[in-house]
C-alpha cells in the first residue's frame, strides 16, 4: 500500500482515487485475514488425524480416572475414623511399598522404620539401607 501512495502521489493524480484504492486493498486483505482466522478457529487446517483421535480418547480417559480417583480421596476424607491409626504401621506400609518398588529382586527385605532422635515430635525415619545392602550384597556373591 506504501507503494501505491508514493506512485500516487508522484504522478500528481488525483489523490482521492489513490486514497480509496488503498482503502479497498487494505479492506480485502482484512476481510481475508478475517477468513483465515475463522477457518482456524474451526480446526480447518488440522483435519481429524487418527494420532488426534488417539489423543482425545486418551484425555478422555484420564479426565474419568482424575474424576473417579478425586471422589475416591473425597469419600476417605468424610469417613469417620471411630479408633486411632497407628502411624508406625502405616508408615511400615508406605516404607515397605517405596522399599519394594525400589528393590523388586529381593524377597522380604528388611524394614525398620523407628521415631527420628531429633527432639521433635512425630518424626520417623526409615533405617533400613544397612539391611538391604546386606542381603543384596549377599544375594549377588
Amino acid at each position: 500500500s506504501f507503494e501505491r501512495r508514493s506512485h500516487c502521489s508522484s504522478r500528481g493524480g488525483n489523490m482521492t482515487h489513490c486514497v480509496s484504492i488503498s482503502f479497498t486493498f487494505q479492506e480485502k486483505e482484512i476481510k481475508s485475514l478475517t477468513a483465515e482466522i475463522e477457518h482456524l478457529k474451526n480446526f480447518g487446517c488440522l483435519g481429524i488425524s487418527p494420532s488426534l483421535e488417539g489423543l482425545r480418547d486418551e484425555n478422555a480417559k484420564l479426565k474419568y480416572r482424575l474424576n473417579f480417583l478425586h471422589r475416591s480421596l473425597q469419600e476417605e476424607r468424610n469417613k469417620t475414623v471411630k479408633s486411632m491409626i497407628n502411624i508406625n504401621s502405616c508408615l511400615q506400609e508406605i516404607f515397605g511399598a517405596a522399599i519394594q518398588a525400589a528393590y523388586p529382586e529381593l524377597e522380604n527385605p528388611p524394614l525398620v522404620v523407628t521415631p527420628s532422635q531429633q527432639p521433635k515430635f512425630g518424626d520417623y525415619q526409615c533405617n533400613s539401607a544397612m539391611g538391604i545392602t546386606q542381603v543384596n550384597l549377599r544375594d549377588t556373591s
